[in-house]
């Protein structure tokens, strides 16, 4: 049946599963990495805009 044919695909060895988690593993934190990266660029660009709108407030108040 369908687990008969199955059952081959799901053996693994343990040093198979290590390199697939090994692998893996490596991907995700590139990944995260990337959204970290942007995570901050968004948020240092917002305080930025912020910033300037104070200093464009405080001089015109002179």
């Amino acid at each position: 049946m369908i687990i008969n044919q199955l059952l081959p695909i799901a053996s693994f060895k343990a040093g198979d599963l290590i390199q697939l988690l090994g692998i893996s593993g490596a991907a995700i934190a590139l990944e995260f990495r990337d959204i970290l990266e942007n995570l901050l660029a968004g948020i240092l660009i917002v305080f930025d805009c912020t910033c300037r709108r104070i200093q464009t407030r405080d001089s015109c108040r002179e």
